[in-house]
């Protein structure tokens, strides 16, 4: 290693012209990553439920909608207009199959020749008269009622949209243009955009409004508390220029892979600027200090590699570990931010060993460093009477650390009893956190996909679909009337649960037929009773060129749709509703012949919070023990490596206490926060546990060393979780609900992680033996060297 590192001394411009062609090569790739938001991909490709979504899809066609509604007085003729023109413009635009509004409504009537399918209007209603008509007419047919409030307020489009084309650009850009068209027909009626393809497209908006504004925001607070702790302009540059560049690796090896960013990703440039400048604080304060005491710089530099480069990998590794115990989780993309935020600790690390010492070489030329050969140590190079000048500020922070040291070395068994009732009180808030999968909830209540949706189900009950598929198991089995009223009853069990409204299917288009052809008598809205008449007027009505049949039945009448509104609840209530829609299904078809079974987004949803529960219990094992294998492993001793994870686990209990408490659910990206305070929390325990062995094998007693350990240690433990509570801390500022949420708690575990590192692991420490903390070889020298523990005052 010392060999590297003179290499690094000797050649600091050819490491730096390495460094920035590989970032240059990875810089590339950057463009071509897109912003990704679809509650579809959050569970895998392979699971059961996208299957039964995915063949829905290819048997009925496309399950996507987006609804654009006027809400005020649109009976009027310059509402109508509106509506009009709407219906035109948006049809014309690409990636859009139909657009259904209350103009372009056909309705089924009675003729001669059987039945007749028109328009509901020939042309535009212009006097009070004609629109009193076709209000009335509107709300005669069943699927114009749809399209109309209930108060007569407000008013529907229903687009379709093409298949395969949710979670694409086109879609972004879709929902873009349709949001445009409604934005220019305001006022003063209000105009709403809603659906999964306009949310996408607000999310992935938000989302780079947030890396605008968060990203900058995070960097500077960084450098602001960085250069208050250095008082150096130069060490902020540096350690600013290795953090951008793992970001810029870590970014361009996702890009180049063809990840994209998602809600979940979209945090990570954030996360490595908040972490990425530990590994660069240890070496710059290292380097200083040697410098202090009188080491030429060159040989510091090279000390300083050869001394930390140990130190920095366990660290690295142990965060590396917490964030990747995530690629246990189910969902595709908090595995990929398991996988890339893991690799960026690492490649941070690389870049801080590598850039920052080369940086300092330049900018500390140390005189013949390129022509004679650096000394192996560089002890014998230190010039004397040089003191370590101690950063400001640090008096009242010492104070601080002394204060403590002094608490934990005289009341340790009081501050151990603290903590565990303390753990135990927020132990009983765990079962009250509750899991929620609806993204919707994810964004502020001021957000415009959050009020048009609240307006839209107010007035037509709901913007996701809920469908079941009926299996009649044979051909034209759709067809025989005991299906189709058994259709009909479930659509009318379906309607009365609670948040569930308008189900369809062709079994009212062939109720509504039959009416017509026995001269809109409602007496015969009825199914018929024969097989041979349900295919006549099924005939009847293709004939006459009747549309949207093939979204309701299979070509071979084996299969029908039944598609049914739901609103947008809280997961906790979703599942109430589909344990109850499925239960209706299986009363009805069980034992018939015929097959049913619920599909669409709210059933995702649902398989989503079954699995989110055992993904976080997965997450916290693997991150627990892999920790602890790798710290197990450093300190040689597994006993020490248990002793790391008292302060983590009193983190995580706080943490989930909290979010029981306060009503936080864990989402998506709630639910990464246990691997992550884990990951970043163990430092503090290392760092802690190492400084405190360090002082005892120095022969002080264990007062001294806890005080010592504390008082040092304690100082680099404050400024790094300060560091990171402000840089997650500031994503309360996010546009996202959920990553405001996720942010004020990770700061929070950063407090509760370093605290039970200073507090609750020294007082632990207090009570132990010399023996089991040492290990028994060190403890024997310790004797050899010291004499007896007791003589010592220990």
């Amino acid at each position: 290693m010392r060999n590297l590192a003179q290499w690094i001394v000797r050649r600091p411009r050819v490491v730096i012209a390495i460094l920035v062609t590989i970032t240059v090569g990875f810089a590339v790739y950057i463009p071509r990553i897109r912003f990704v938001t679809n509650t579809k991909d959050l569970a895998p490709e392979n699971d059961p439920i996208i299957k039964e979504l995915e063949e829905t899809i290819e048997e009925f066609g496309s399950q996507e909608i987006m609804m654009v509604v006027l809400k005020g007085d649109i009976f009027t003729r310059n509402a109508l207009v509106k509506v009009d023109r709407l219906t035109t413009e948006i049809s014309r635009l690409h990636g859009v199959k139909k657009v259904m509004s209350p103009l372009n409504v056909d309705l089924i009537k009675g003729s001669e020749l059987g039945i007749e399918i028109q328009p509901i209007v020939d042309s535009l209603p212009e006097t009070p008269e004609e629109i009193r008509a076709f209000r009335e007419r509107l709300e005669d047919s069943q699927q114009g009622a749809s399209l109309v409030a209930s108060n007569g307020r407000a008013m529907a489009i229903i687009v379709t949209l093409e298949p395969g084309i949710i979670a694409t650009k086109r879609a972004e850009i879709l929902a873009q243009e349709v949001e445009t068209l409604a934005n220019r027909e305001k006022g003063p009626e209000e105009i709403y955009v809603v659906g999964e393809a306009y949310m996408g497209y607000w999310a992935s908006k938000n989302m780079r409004g947030d890396l605008r504004f968060l990203f900058p925001l995070v960097l500077a607070a960084i450098v602001l508390a960085l250069y208050l702790s250095f008082r150096s302009l130069l060490d902020v540059l540096v350690l600013l220029a290795s953090v951008i560049t793992s970001i810029v690796w870590t970014v361009g090896l996702m890009a180049a892979l063809g990840y994209n960013i998602t809600m979940v990703s979209m945090i990570l440039p954030i996360i490595l600027i908040a972490m990425g400048s530990a590994a660069g604080i240890h070496i710059l304060n290292r380097f200083h200090e040697e410098v202090n005491k009188g080491l030429q710089p060159d040989i510091a530099i090279a000390d300083v590699v050869v001394e930390l480069t140990n130190p920095i990998l366990m660290t690295s590794l142990t965060t590396a570990v917490g964030f990747g115990s995530l690629v246990s989780s189910f969902v595709p993309p908090v595995k990929e931010f398991g996988i890339f935020a893991a690799i960026g600790i690492m490649l941070n690390m690389v870049i801080s060993l590598t850039l920052i010492p080369s940086c300092l070489a330049i900018c500390f030329p140390s005189p013949g460093v390129h022509t004679r050969a650096l000394p192996a140590q560089g002890a014998a190079s230190r010039v004397p009477g040089h003191a370590h000048k101690e950063a400001a500020g640090g008096f009242g922070l010492k104070a601080i650390l002394e204060a403590t040291a002094r608490l934990v070395t005289s009341r340790p068994r009081a501050i151990i009893s603290g903590a565990i009732v303390v753990l135990v009180v927020f132990a009983v808030g765990i079962p009250k956190v509750h899991i929620e999968t609806n993204i919707m909830q994810y964004f502020r209540k001021d957000s415009p996909v959050v009020k048009g949706t609240d307006i839209v189900e107010r007035d037509f009950g709901g913007t996701m679909r809920l469908s079941v598929v009926v299996d009649s198991g044979r051909e034209d089995g759709i067809k025989d009337p005991a299906i189709l009223n058994r259709m009909l009853k479930l659509q009318g069990e379906m309607d009365s649960l609670d948040k569930v409204s308008n189900s369809t299917s062709v079994a009212n288009l062939i109720r509504e037929v039959n009416c017509a052809l026995h001269g809109d008598d409602k007496a015969y809205e009825v199914i018929p009773n024969t097989h041979e008449a349900v295919a006549q007027e099924l005939l009847l009505f293709t004939m006459q060129s009747g549309g949207g049949l093939d979204s309701m039945v299979s070509y071979d009448f084996r299969k029908a749709l039944i598609t049914a509104s739901l609103a947008n609840v809280p997961t906790s209530q979703l599942k109430g509703i589909i344990d109850s829609a499925e239960n209706l299904v299986k009363r009805e078809f069980d034992g018939t012949g015929a097959t049913a079974k619920v599909v669409g987004l709210p059933k995702i949803m649902m398989r989503l919070m079954d699995r989110f529960m055992d993904s976080q219990l997965k997450s916290l094992f693997w991150s627990m023990l892999g920790v602890w294998v790798v710290v197990s492993i450093i300190m040689g001793s597994v006993f020490l490596g248990s002793l790391c994870l008292i302060p983590l686990v009193l983190t995580v209990v706080i943490n989930f206490g909290v979010m029981g408490y306060m009503g936080i659910p864990l989402d998506v990206v709630t639910m990464m926060i246990a691997g992550i305070c884990i990951g970043i929390g163990i430092d503090y325990s290392i760092h802690l546990i190492s400084r405190y062995r360090l002082e005892l094998s120095s022969g002080i007693d264990k007062r001294e060393a806890i005080m010592s350990a504390v008082g040092s240690t304690g100082r680099g433990i404050f400024f790094n979780a300060a560091t990171m509570a402000i840089g997650f801390g500031l994503l309360i500022f996010s546009s996202f609900h959920a990553i405001s949420v996720f942010g004020a708690l990770v700061a929070g575990t950063m407090a509760t992680s370093s605290l039970g590192a200073l507090i609750v692991l020294p007082s632990v420490l207090r009570l132990l033996g010399e023996r089991q903390v040492l290990g028994k070889r060190a403890y024997s020298r310790l004797r050899e060297t010291t004499g007896p523990v007791a003589a010592r005052g220990s």
